[in-house]
């Protein structure tokens, strides 16, 4: 169990991407955390635009 599984159970869109591992914090992991970040938001951009669309059908 992760620290964030608690507010996912609330959450309707989450952008988590899959790190696959864990490393002390150095600048080097927090550029790519940031990076793969980035990438999985571009990716999950579209299926985010049509819940947000949706959620205001209501």
């Amino acid at each position: 169990m992760s620290l964030i599984d608690p507010a996912l159970e609330h959450a309707d869109f989450a952008i988590h991407p899959d790190m696959g591992f864990a490393s002390r914090p150095t600048p080097a992991l927090f550029r790519l955390a940031r990076q793969s970040g980035e990438m999985e938001a571009q990716r999950l951009l579209p299926q985010l635009k049509v819940a947000l669309h949706n959620a205001h059908k209501f």
